[in-house]
């Protein structure tokens, strides 16, 4: 709907740039879009230069979302703006300038959009109690199993940890509620 409103393509990526919504039939030359449609997230070699040009902090500092228009890709400008549950940025919206040019109204109509998502995302108990950092969604996507494959993990590890990652280990336990005894291990 924010595509239809906007008259440009639009994604949403969360705090580690996976790719949770995208307008769809929409023919885009934009290498960022083009991996986010493909990969479902985000590389980290693209979005460095978001952070390495202060445009999360300028983005995360504004009321508004901002227009990006420093050419970082196929000169695409966009609009970017964030999504935010009890005061922590959890997501991203982008606009594309592609189908048409950017109204003045654009950036305020995106500034809504982000706000009705955020509330949508509200009611969904899995954002309740994120603090926003990025690693903390690839956590929750491996614990119910909604990474695809090894290599879509690895690569998201790979653009979230600075350090080498070979002993990471996510692990699941089920307590039950009514347990009377505690449990003992043998070793």
């Amino acid at each position: 709907m924010g595509s239809e409103i906007l008259g440009n393509p639009v994604f949403v990526v969360d705090a580690s740039a996976k790719l949770l919504a995208s307008s769809t039939n929409t023919n885009v030359d934009d290498t960022i879009w083009d991996v986010l449609t493909t990969l479902g997230y985000g590389l980290d070699k693209y979005f460095a230069s978001y952070v390495n040009k202060g445009f999360v902090k300028e983005i995360t500092e504004n009321q508004l979302p901002v227009i990006i228009d420093s050419g970082l890709v196929n000169n695409l400008r966009r609009i970017v703006g964030k999504i935010v549950i009890n005061d922590k940025t959890i997501a991203y919206i982008g606009v594309l300038e592609n189908n048409q040019k950017f109204k003045d109204e654009d950036v305020y109509l995106t500034g809504l959009l982000c706000d009705v998502i955020s509330s949508e995302m509200q009611k969904n108990k899995l954002y309740e109690n994120l603090s926003g950092v990025m690693h903390e969604f690839l956590i929750t996507d491996l614990l119910n199993d909604r990474i695809g494959n090894f290599k879509i993990a690895e690569e998201r590890a790979k653009s979230l940890f600075s350090e080498p990652y070979k002993n990471f280990l996510v692990a699941a336990v089920n307590i039950p509620q009514n347990m009377q005894a505690p449990i003992r291990l043998n070793t």
